[in-house]
């Protein structure tokens, strides 16, 4: 039951002992079931179980409606694999079309693949041809057969080939060439290559590129050759390519490997990779301007101008070389020094057993004062008008107005042209200038000098000298800004000088109407020269003309043309093939030529201290008022298989005149209009076995005698003793 406690008070105590008062009794049956309550609130969400298996898929939906037609545009045409109005190969491409003009340019692109040609494919001028990229499309074929075979050929057409790998590989054994792309006789520039590969394998020869007469234009282009016997990875033969980061490759020839081979051919390489066992290789007098570019592997052959070029890690000369030991350049760039002088300023340790060479690029190289050489201290330049040296050398003293000086040296000149161009008048102008060389320790080869707008030109001064001159080209010139009385001497030998002159060509000129005399060799006081296959020509001087003049000297002349012509005018007063004053010279297969002057003689020998020797001789004077083709006066001559020929003259033509000394002719023919042979000394005159076409006479009050033997006529009449 119920206990009930009431306290009024603030605190109440109650103690309550109850004991034995609440004992539970026997659990009692359940009761019944009660009504169910009123629902509780809605409790917090549970978190979300696993995700049941997918279920089935559906059925396909219907099909959508076609698409619009893709883009088709003008003149640009597709090679594929496969899409609709596309070609399978690039000759089925290019035999497509037929209205190709500069007003109706093509390209021809080909998607990504390999597309094997069955022969070469020629390429259609105003059609481009543009792959999807190096590697990526490419073109290829086992294009087999002689020279050439290609894959690709291009002839005179303007076109671009770019982002494309071409690939011959013939059948090895059955070819003898395979070329990638080959062009022939495309014009500067029309032809590009670019972002081209290359390749070529499995013939003889093979070429990654070859140019026949070609001049296309290469940037970012790969060219390879693999195997067979030669292989080049670019071949330019007459051709004169631009080659731009191009990388050549040569490999696995059994006989070459030449990256680049030019043959009479004039490339440029800029920014390039070559590789092979030649990296470059010039042939039959090719050059080749290389910049800025590796070379891996031998260079060949000349004609080379190369800047910022390196092997190895090692720059280049201007030949693209490393230079050894005492060699040094000359160029206007990328080479040792710019000026001859300053290389040989340079040079302060030259001796017989350290001698030197100074080789001169291309050029022209303007010194303003006179080079003097140096011992034992060559110079080399790269060919007759490809190096020049000029000067307008002035000075009180012959040392200062020449070009080249060179005094008791021993060195060498050659492969360089010199230029004299003195513009003050009245001076003297000398294109090269010796001076004390003993005989042979100068040489002169190769060699071509001028003297030019000067009152006295000299091409070559040989003063107490005797150099070797061989293949000597020597021209003195003045022209018509040149005042006073001009003197010109191609070659002039002076106080017993005695060079050796092989194969020179000596002319002397004028382009003036003053009082001009010229000299192609001048031969004075004791100098004996030994002249053999020289050309030796005087022409318009408008006084007087000598192709050779020996004074007091002795020369032996073989094999000799001397050629003597006057302006043709009255104020041309003499010329002469040959005159020798005072001087014994040797002439053997001379042929001396006059003409053009007033008074024309083929060969005059002077004075009574003088002996000459004429054997298979050709004298021939023509024109003017007097012709003589020999003259004799007081001097003993021996004229043997001579042909002395004098017409054309308006007064006189005489073949041979002679006085003062005997003259013995054997062997000859002597022609003159007048008198074939004219006496007008004292002294006899001996003919024998000798042919005579003209009278034979002598001066009035002459005691001359004639004696011949064996002597007849141009129509073989015989004359009697005294060639009557």
């Amino acid at each position: 039951g119920d206990i009930n406690i009431f306290v009024n008070g603030t605190v109440g105590h109650v103690l309550i002992d109850v004991a034995g008062y609440n004992v539970p009794g026997a659990t009692g049956a359940t009761g019944a079931t009660g009504a169910t309550g009123a629902t509780g609130e809605k409790g917090d969400p549970g978190t979300n179980g696993t995700n049941g298996a997918d279920g089935n898929d559906g059925n396909d939906g219907n099909d959508g409606n076609d698409g619009a037609p893709a883009v088709d545009p003008a003149q640009v045409v597709w090679v594929a694999k496969s899409g609709d109005n596309t070609f399978p190969l690039l000759s089925t491409a290019l035999a497509s079309i037929t209205d190709n003009t500069v007003a109706k340019p093509y390209v021809i692109r080909i998607a990504p693949g390999i597309y094997t040609e069955a022969s070469v494919v020629a390429m259609k001028d105003f059609v481009d041809i543009e792959g999807s990229g190096q590697d990526i499309t490419t073109i290829t074929c086992a294009c087999a057969g002689a020279f050439p075979a290609p894959v690709l050929s291009a002839g005179n057409l303007t076109a671009e080939v770019r982002h494309i790998t071409v690939a011959n590989a013939a059948n090895t054994g059955t070819s003898s060439s395979s070329i990638g792309i080959r062009t022939s006789g495309v014009t500067a520039g029309s032809l590009s290559l670019l972002h081209v590969t290359a390749t070529a394998t499995g013939a003889t020869s093979n070429y990654g590129v070859r140019n026949d007469s070609s001049s296309p234009t290469m940037t970012d282009v790969t060219a390879t050759a693999t195997g067979g016997t030669n292989a080049y990875g670019v071949g330019n033969d007459s051709s004169s390519p631009t080659m731009t980061n191009v990388t050549a490759t040569a490999t696995g020839g059994g006989s070459f490997n030449v990256a680049v081979r030019n043959v009479s051919s004039s490339p440029t390489i800029r920014n390039s990779a070559l590789t092979g066992t030649s990296s470059i290789f010039n042939q039959s007098a090719s050059t080749a301007s290389v910049h800025d570019t590796t070379l891996d592997g031998s260079v060949s052959g000349d004609g080379f101008s190369c800047l910022g070029t390196s092997s190895g890690g090692v720059e280049l000369g201007v030949n693209c070389r490393t230079n050894p030991d005492r060699v040094i350049w000359v160029a206007a760039t990328g080479g040792d020094f710019t000026l001859l002088s300053t290389a040989l300023a340079s040079i302060t340790d030259n001796s017989s057993t350290k001698p030197y060479v100074i080789k001169i690029a291309p050029g022209i190289y303007a010194e303003t004062s006179t080079v003097a050489l140096k011992d034992f201290v060559d110079i080399e330049g790269s060919g007759e008008d490809v190096t020049t040296i000029t000067c307008a050398c002035i000075g009180g003293v012959l040392v200062d107005q020449a070009v080249l000086s060179a005094g008791a040296i021993t060195a060498e000149i050659r492969h360089l042209t010199v230029v004299n161009a003195s513009s003050i008048s009245p001076t003297t102008s000398v294109g090269i200038y010796t001076n004390g060389g003993t005989a042979g320790s100068l040489s002169l080869l190769h060699l071509t000098a001028s003297g030019t707008t000067a009152s006295n030109n000299y091409s070559v001064y040989n003063n107490n000298s005797s150099p070797t001159m061989t293949n000597v080209t020597a021209t003195a010139t003045a022209t018509t800004n040149t005042t006073g009385n001009p003197n010109n001497y191609g070659v002039y030998n002076n106080n017993s000088s005695s060079p050796t002159m092989t194969n020179v060509t000596a002319t002397a000129t004028a382009n003036t109407t003053t009082n001009t005399t010229n000299y192609g060799v001048y031969n004075n006081n004791s100098s004996s020269p030994t002249m053999t296959n020289v050309t030796a020509t005087a022409t318009d001087g408008s006084s007087q003309n000598f192709g050779v003049y020996n004074v007091s000297s002795s020369p032996t002349m073989t094999n000799v043309t001397a050629t003597a012509t006057g302006t043709g005018t009255e104020g041309s007063s003499f010329t002469y093939g040959v005159r020798n004053d005072l001087s014994s010279p040797t002439m053997t297969n001379v042929t001396a030529t006059a003409s053009g002057g007033v008074s024309n003689q083929g060969v005059t020998n002077l004075s009574s201290s003088s002996t000459t020797t004429m054997t298979n001789v050709t004298a021939t004077a023509s024109g003017g008022a007097q012709s003589v083709a020999v003259q004799n006066s007081s001097s003993w001559t021996t004229m043997t298989n001579v042909t002395a020929t004098a017409t054309g003259a308006s007064d006189t033509n005489y073949g041979v005149t002679n006085g003062g000394a005997p003259t013995r002719i054997r062997n000859s023919a002597i022609t003159g209009d007048t008198n074939s042979i004219f006496g007008n000394g004292t002294t006899n005159i001996y003919v024998g076995n000798t042919m005579l076409n003209g009278p034979v006479d002598t001066y009035v009050g002459s005691t001359a005698d004639f004696n011949c033997f064996g002597v007849h006529t141009f129509y073989f009449q015989p004359l009697n003793s005294i060639c009557k």
